[in-house]
Order: structure tokens, then sequence, then C-alpha cells
């Protein structure tokens, strides 16, 4: 269990937190029916997530949810934010994850900036039990313990993303705005006990500013792994809760790290 709790959250996230949050102040989930959800800012500035999460076999058939009806718009999300095409790679056997998550962090949107995200100090203080080492400026390798898969992360700040056509078509496609678009890779993930863990993942992180002290965080993730928990320990069914706990866990750390920040003091 605790094989998939930790390495399935690593490959659906890519980065961040991989330990359980802390009882008090756990963020609320509302899961949606719809990946075109409309963000509930009072649900979010009282401690809520949304989101929606998607599995798909090889094929594109649908493993969960059962009763999901947005193939089309599911299969040009995937289109669009497949930058390397691996659909169209003979890479073996995997499935597909595809998820959406909407929160709120507590801090203006002008805190959130490359310097900050790109900072190892911030990197490894979000992930404590985990060592990251910088390649570059942009790229970074993650290790984790036995039972983790080490894999290296590029991160992208695009200053004007209305210029990346792909981009653009990804925002017209699910009607969103964002004031900031961050972009992140994961790639050369390692094998856990022999096993091919996962091919690639790419996020897509959008900030929006609610108020003058609030912001609204959307991340799109796109996933390709290889293996999901086997039926008698609760397939799919467990793979997705323990992706909402990790998320969740995530969320948490994420609104306490920002609103422990410093601000600096305009002169």
């Amino acid at each position: 269990m605790n094989f998939f709790n930790r390495l399935i959250f690593l490959i659906s996230l890519g980065l961040l937190i991989v330990e359980n949050g802390h009882a008090e102040n756990f963020p609320k989930l509302r899961k949606e029916n719809s990946i075109q959800f409309a963000a509930d800012t009072d649900w979010l500035l009282n401690n809520g997530v949304q989101g929606k999460m998607l599995l798909f076999n090889k094929s594109g058939e649908v493993i969960f949810p059962k009763n999901f009806k947005e193939k089309d718009l599911s299969r040009q999300l995937i289109q669009l934010m497949d930058r390397d095409q691996i659909i169209q790679k003979d890479t073996g056997k995997y499935y597909i994850l595809l998820s959406r998550v909407a929160f709120e962090i507590p801090t203006n949107i002008a805190q959130i900036n490359p310097d900050l995200l790109a900072d190892p100090g911030t990197i490894q203080a979000l992930l404590p039990n985990n060592t990251i080492h910088q390649i570059d400026s942009l790229n970074f390798q993650l290790y984790g313990g036995i039972m983790e898969p080490e894999f290296k992360f590029r991160l992208n700040f695009p200053e004007r993303p209305k210029e990346d056509e792909t981009l653009l078509k990804f925002l017209q496609l699910l009607n969103q705005k964002a004031n900031k678009v961050y972009l992140q890779e994961n790639y050369d993930f390692g094998r856990v006990l022999l096993h091919k863990t996962s091919e690639k993942s790419y996020i897509i992180t959008l900030y929006q500013p609610i108020g003058n002290e609030e912001t609204l965080v959307q991340n799109f993730s796109l996933n390709f792994i290889y293996n999901i928990p086997p039926n008698f320990m609760g397939g799919s069914s467990m793979l997705e809760e323990s992706i909402w706990t990790g998320i969740l866990s995530y969320v948490q750390n994420f609104k306490q790290f920002m609103a422990a920040l410093e601000v600096p003091v305009q002169p």
C-alpha cells in the first residue's frame, strides 16, 4: 500500500509533497462531474479543493469514471498536452492519467514568480523527505527512497503564453484565462523493483488573483504510467483515492508554505 501511495502520487503530480497531511486544517475535496468545472471561489476560500480525475488505457478507453461523457474533450486535451506525442510512439503498455485540480493559496499573485518556484530551497522545503539536485537553472533531479522512482523535471516559465499556439488552444478549449502560466515536464523516470514506472508527465499550472491577497491555482496534469494497483489491492479505485490523498497533502503544504513566506515590505 505504501509503495503505490508514494509511487503513484509522485508520478501523477510530479513534484512537491508525498507525505500525509496533518489532520488540522486538512483541505476538503469536492469531486466534480466535468473537467470543465467552474472554479467555486467561495468553496476554495473556505479551504476547499475542486478536482476531476480520468484514467484511460492506451487505446483511449475509459477506466474511470465509468459514466464519463467528455471523451472528445479529453482526447483533445491529451493531444494538446502531449507535446512529445508519446501516444504515437510504441513505448509499451501504459495508462493515461489526466487530472485537473483547483485550490487557493493565501498570497498575492505578485509573490508567485519563477525565482520563487525554481529556487532549490523552495522545492526542497516542499519535499523534506526527498533529495533535490539542481542540474541547471530550470532542470532538477529528484531522488526518493528505495520504493520511489527517481526522475528529472524541467520547469518552463513562458513570458508570453498567448504566443504559444498549442498553449493558447488549450486555454481556449477549456475557456480559461490566467495571469501566469507555468509548465513542467517530468522525464527519465527510474524503475522500482525492476518495473517501469512512468514514461513522462506534463503539468500546466494557471495562476489568477482572487481579490488582493489570494490566488487561484489550477493544475492540469497528463501522465503516462505503466502500472496501477492490482484488483486485490483495490485496483483503479485505490489508485484514485491514493492520488487524491497526496494532492490534498500537497495543497495543505503549499498553503502553509505561502502563508509563512515573508512578504517584502514595499518602500
